[in-house]
C-alpha cells in the first residue's frame, strides 16, 4: 500500500453489498466518501457477497488472510441467524467472527477493525437478529476491536421506512447505517485518518 492515502475494505454479506440499490448508495461507499471529503485520498473495496454466512467466510479464510488495508468493517452473522441448512449457533457465529478478526490482524497489525451488527428488521426475523447481536459484539470485545451496533439506526416500528425488502436497507437505510458507523470510524481510526492526504 502507498504511504500516502489509504485503503478501506468492507467485508460482509448482502447487507454490505446488495443488488437493491446502486453501489454508490451503500453504507461502505458513504463511509469512503466521508473519509475522502474530510481527510484525504482513500481506496475502497467492497467485498461483501449475497447470502454469505460466517462459515462461508471461514471456508475462504485463506483469501481473507491475504487482504491488506488500513480500515476494515466486518458485518457477518445476519444469515447465520436465519440459517436452517445448516443451523449455525450463536456461539459459532461469535467464534467465527473472532477467527476472522485474528486473521485480519495477522496481516494488518496496525489496521482499524470495526465489527458491524445487523440492522433492525420489521418482520419476525428481527427476534433472531436480536439474539445474535450480543454474540457478534462479544467477538469484537474479546478481540479488542471496535464495534458498531447498527440496530440503533432505527426502531422496529420505523424499519419499513428504511428497508427495500424484508431484509435489505434502502438508500435511506444505508445513510442511517453510515450515520451510526461514521462516529465509530472517526474515533477508532483518528490517528490514521489524520495522516491521509
Amino acid at each position: 500500500m502507498s504511504k500516502r492515502g489509504g485503503r478501506y475494505i468492507a467485508l460482509g454479506s448482502s447487507s454490505t453489498y446488495n443488488t437493491v440499490t446502486d453501489y454508490r448508495n451503500l453504507y461502505p461507499y458513504i463511509i469512503r466518501n466521508r473519509i475522502a471529503a474530510q481527510y484525504g485520498a482513500i481506496e475502497h473495496r467492497n467485498m461483501g457477497w449475497s447470502g454469505a454466512k460466517s462459515t462461508d467466510m471461514i471456508n475462504g479464510i485463506h483469501r481473507i488472510s491475504n487482504l491488506e488495508a488500513n480500515l476494515f468493517t466486518l458485518q457477518i452473522g445476519a444469515n447465520d441467524a436465519t440459517s436452517t441448512t445448516p443451523v449455525i449457533s450463536k456461539e459459532t457465529t461469535r467464534d467465527n467472527n473472532r477467527t476472522i478478526i485474528r486473521r485480519l490482524k495477522q496481516t494488518n497489525p496496525d489496521a482499524v477493525i470495526v465489527v458491524v451488527t445487523p440492522h433492525t428488521l420489521a418482520n419476525a426475523d428481527e427476534d433472531k437478529y436480536a439474539a445474535y447481536r450480543p454474540y457478534i459484539i462479544e467477538a469484537a470485545q474479546l478481540e479488542g476491536v471496535a464495534y458498531c451496533d447498527t440496530s440503533t439506526a432505527w426502531t422496529k416500528a420505523a424499519a419499513a421506512t428504511y428497508l427495500a425488502d424484508a431484509l435489505h436497507a434502502n438508500d435511506a437505510g444505508h445513510v442511517k447505517v453510515a450515520d451510526v458507523l461514521w462516529p465509530v470510524v472517526q474515533a477508532t481510526a483518528a490517528t490514521w485518518l489524520q495522516k491521509l492526504g
